[in-house]
Parts: structure tokens; sequence; C-alpha cells
């Protein structure tokens, strides 16, 4: 269950890089045709806010392509490592940042995908009245006489974005799953199978410091219980008192 919950990470970070790169490349070439003015909100009067189109732009470059970038890669050298030496480093603190993370970029691509849906619907019903005429591409700026088939790149984006919220959101419930299942929050209850330093050697799932590589196996009369002790004792004074005769 846990090698299927760290692989289902992987590859949902994976995907998410995937798509950022269908979200903010097919925005950046819509504002960057309409010479930095923004769609989202416009109207017939004047164009909608800069901050919008900077906004939605910015989530999926931060939260997709450097952050779930960084996790693949960091989980891909998880892999790496415990494939070589068979142990895995990574605290508790470690795995409860990423967890908050990724419910902060979940609330963050909402809020990008909402506005990209709301400000273009808007848009459309402030210039043409309907959607169809927005979908076959009618906008001509009468200042720039411009016609690049916005509507096909801002739909683009707006499907990855929707996406991206549900895998941002799949993530996060696979993290609180980890957590659930490792014994932090209350409602959850440690397993040894959870646990890195509960088994040799330890497992790509770990979230806790695996320090089994740096520990000293015991001596086996320390690691005996008390009645074999006793009978090792007495095995002993026997074989010194057989030396003796």
């Amino acid at each position: 269950m846990e090698e299927c919950l760290f692989m289902s990470r992987l590859v949902v970070y994976c995907l998410l890089w995937i798509l950022s790169w269908f979200i903010f490349v097919p925005l950046s070439i819509v504002l960057d045709k309409y010479k930095g003015y923004c769609l989202f909100y416009a109207d017939r009067a004047d164009f909608g806010p800069v901050a919008v189109c900077g906004y939605i732009i910015t989530v999926p470059i931060l939260a997709s392509v450097l952050y779930a970038g960084y996790m693949a890669v960091s989980f891909f050298c998880k892999i790496s490592i415990y494939n070589s030496l068979g142990f895995i480093q990574q605290t508790m603190g470690e795995f409860l940042v990423t967890v908050v993370l990724d419910g902060l970029a979940f609330i963050f691509m909402f809020v990008s995908a909402s506005l990209v849906s709301a400000g273009f619907n808007d848009m459309c019903w402030n210039i043409f009245g309907t959607i169809d005429k927005c979908s076959q591409g009618y906008l001509k700026h009468v200042v720039f006489g411009i016609d690049d088939k916005f509507y096909n790149n801002i739909k683009m984006a707006e499907v990855a974005g929707w996406l991206s919220w549900l895998l941002w959101l799949a993530q996060f419930l696979i993290g609180l799953t980890a957590l659930f299942r490792s014994g932090v929050l209350p409602q959850g209850q440690a397993s040894p199978d959870t646990l890195c330093c509960g088994a040799l050697p330890c497992r790509p799932h770990c979230m806790c410091t695996c320090k089994l590589q740096f520990s000293k196996p015991e001596p086996p009369d320390a690691a005996a219980s008390p009645v074999k002790q006793a009978a090792i004792k007495t095995v002993r004074g026997t074989e010194g008192k057989g030396d003796t005769v």
C-alpha cells in the first residue's frame, strides 16, 4: 500500500509538470499578441485587469513547473538512492511540509482555473453577447488588427487548469492518506510496515529519518528474552564446569 502511495505521488507530480505547459504557454502567447493586455473580464471599452492574467500565468509556473518538477526529480533521486543503498533519508517534518504545500497549490490552482473560466465567459458575453461567436474566433482588435484564434489557446489553458486542480486535489488526499497510515494524524493508526525504521531495508515510502544504516547490531544475549538469557547462562555455566573437570 505504501509503495503504491509513493509511486502515485510521483506520477501525479509528473503529470502536473506536463500539464503546466498547456496553461501558461497558450496564455503567454495570447498575452504577447495583445501587447501585454489581458482579455479576461474585458469589455468593448477596455481590457481586463493585468493582475488577473499575471496571477493565472504565475500560479502554474510556481506550483507545477518549479515545485512539482522539483518534487518529481526528488522522488526519482529517492528511488535511485533506495535501489543503490537500501535506505532513504526523509524526516516527518519534510513530509508534512510537502503535504501543506500540496494543499496550498490545490487552493491557488482552484482560484486560477476559476478566473480563467469566469473571466473568459465574461469577456465573451461583454463583447459578443454569446459564447458561440466567441468560440468561432471572431475577436479582432480595432487597434492592432489581429485575429489570433485566441479561443483555442484560452480553452486549452482552461481545460489544463481544471485538470491540474483535480490532480492537486488527488495529491493532497494521497498525502493525507499517508499521514493517516503513519499515525501522525489523530485518526490514523501507526502500522509497523509504514515506519521507516521498523524493518530492514528502509523502503521508499519512509516518512521518518532512517538511521538503521548507522546503528550497530545488538549482541545476541542483549536481544534475547529473560528466559532465554537464563537458559544461556545455565548452558555456559555447565560448559565451564565441564572444562574444569
